[in-house]
């Protein structure tokens, strides 16, 4: 019998979360052990369990606000001052 070779799954990427009040803070953890700091804000993997509660309203998705520069171009000359004759 061949031995079954286990392949690595990915783990889903970390969303940022916040909990609805300090009662949801205290007692809620996500099982793999991920907490909510003392703000309220904590980070866990977008799975599941962290779906449901998001859809239950105990926790509410954090959405960070990107300050998008505007391109910073070069001033250029389009024509050229006409030399006195």
């Amino acid at each position: 019998m061949p031995l079954r070779r286990e392949v690595p799954r990915e783990s889903p990427p970390t969303i940022k979360v916040r909990a609805k009040n300090e009662t949801i803070a205290k007692w809620i953890k996500h099982p793999n052990r991920a907490g909510f700091t003392k703000e309220g804000i904590g980070f866990w993997p977008n799975d599941t369990f962290t779906q449901k509660r998001l859809r239950d309203g105990d926790i509410s998705l954090v959405v960070e606000e990107t300050k998008e520069e505007a391109p910073k171009h070069r001033a250029t000359t389009t024509h050229r001052e006409a030399k006195p004759a």
